[in-house]
């Protein structure tokens, strides 16, 4: 959840129109960010006591400069050095877990079942293939399965 919130700031901030050449920075940045606290939170269960010390300042560095608008300045360039950035793949999993969807809904459309049953099936099996693209984040596909309802209806 931190790690999307991270690679959300700085359009969430509000500071850099869509359209900057800034953006492209900004996201290495969090990319980097995020790299910086997946390292620190592997060494949790090793050296538990540091790593949570080391954890919580960190985010609290991240969290006091977000609120200062310093976006493209969560964490100090020395912190970051030797990271490779973070890629975000959401909207590539969106996309695929929309097609499996498609697919899973025009499947279940053959299937020889009563006209009645028809919309349960294909939203069954919609639902179905949308959790399989998101078998690791039951949750956040809950919460995308219920956001695409309600702009449906």
């Amino acid at each position: 959840m931190t790690s999307r919130l991270i690679a959300r700031s700085y359009r969430d901030a509000g500071s850099v129109r869509w359209p900057s050449h800034r953006r492209k920075a900004l996201r290495r940045h969090t990319g980097l960010v995020i790299a910086k606290l997946r390292v620190l939170e592997s060494r949790l269960d090793t050296d538990c006591d540091a790593a949570l010390r080391e954890l919580a300042a960190t985010l609290i560095a991240v969290c006091d400069r977000y609120v200062h608008g310093r976006v493209g300045a969560l964490l100090d360039e020395e912190a970051l050095t030797g990271l490779e950035p973070v890629r975000d793949w959401e909207w590539l999993r969106l996309i695929a877990a929309l097609l499996a969807c498609t697919g899973a809904a025009a499947g279940a459309s053959f299937l020889p079942i009563p006209d009645a049953g028809q919309p349960y099936a294909i939203g069954g099996t919609a639902a179905a293939a949308f959790m399989l693209a998101y078998t690791d984040q039951p949750a956040r596909a809950l919460e995308l399965w219920d956001r695409i309802g309600r702009t449906g209806a």
